[in-house]
């Protein structure tokens, strides 16, 4: 299975960022990619906490965006996951989509609010779920979700094999936001998952800077192995990662002869006592 992630760096126009998003799609299936990840938020910058929510945000499954991705996947036969301020009603939710050609498969709302999200966003309320991409099951998370350790480890037991998070990571309460190989940390924390969990991770990230807050790129695909296939792209430019995997390598969660980490785990201890002594 060929996978990729495009980093992007959506701006005030949200014309011209739908037409970047189907630029890279476009481009993605002139490498005969089958699966694409964009960034969270895509169509929109990202800080919106003083904006009118509505002039960004669209419905789900009629919005314009989603139109233009529909159009895209059937005429390429890939698949999607993209981030997008979702309008339901009178409620906002940071969500993310699965499309693929045979239409809309799945839509996830971020659960964990980061920032001024917390103040404009409901959190997400259709719980997490697992759905089948060209053969392979996926898990879908945007950007802070992927802290949550029992989130990503709940997904691991429930089989799945590659876990898509479109992302925008910030310098945010971050004083040292790259370290000195020009990773963030939760670049690391994504290897950190893909190691743990012996499944795939594919973060498509931001760039660029709104007011004082930057976007550190970061964007990488991560193999079963915790080694890196493509990535971290730099912290300054759009780019578009591309890596062949084989999502049967996640089923097999054995480390040598004697451990597996799945079968390993002692929750049969896993509670905390008090020291009596």
């Amino acid at each position: 299975m060929k996978v990729a992630v495009a980093q992007l760096a959506p701006g005030l126009d949200r014309t011209q960022n739908i037409q970047r998003t189907v630029d890279v799609i476009e481009e993605a299936a002139r490498q005969a990619v089958d699966l694409i990840v964009l960034p969270e938020m895509c169509t929109s910058p990202y800080l919106l906490k003083d904006a009118v929510l509505d002039e960004w945000a669209e419905a789900i499954p009629d919005g314009t965006a989603l139109q233009c991705w529909l159009r895209e996947t059937q005429k390429h036969s890939l698949y999607v996951v993209a981030g997008i301020l979702e309008r339901a009603g009178d409620k906002y939710f940071n969500s993310a989509v699965t499309i693929g050609p045979q239409g809309l498969m799945a839509h996830y709302r971020k659960v964990h609010l980061f920032s001024w999200e917390r103040h404009r966003l409901e959190a997400g309320d259709n719980g997490f779920l697992t759905l089948d991409v060209h053969g392979t099951k996926t898990g879908i998370l945007v950007c802070y979700d992927l802290r949550f350790v029992e989130v990503v480890r709940l997904l691991a037991l429930a089989g799945v094999q590659m876990l898509c998070v479109p992302t925008t990571w910030t310098d945010v309460g971050k004083p040292q936001p790259l370290d000195k190989h020009s990773w963030c940390a939760a670049a690391h924390l994504a290897v950190g998952h893909a190691y743990a969990n012996k499944m795939f991770m594919l973060c498509a990230g931001r760039v660029g800077q709104e007011g004082t807050v930057r976007y550190l790129g970061n964007s990488l695909i991560v193999g079963s192995n915790g080694q890196t296939l493509a990535g971290p792209a730099t912290p300054e430019a759009e780019t578009i990662l591309v890596a062949e995997i084989d999502p049967s390598q996640a089923n097999n969660k054995h480390i040598g002869q004697d451990n597996d980490v799945f079968t390993d785990r002692r929750t049969d201890l896993y509670t905390l006592k008090e020291n009596s002594e």
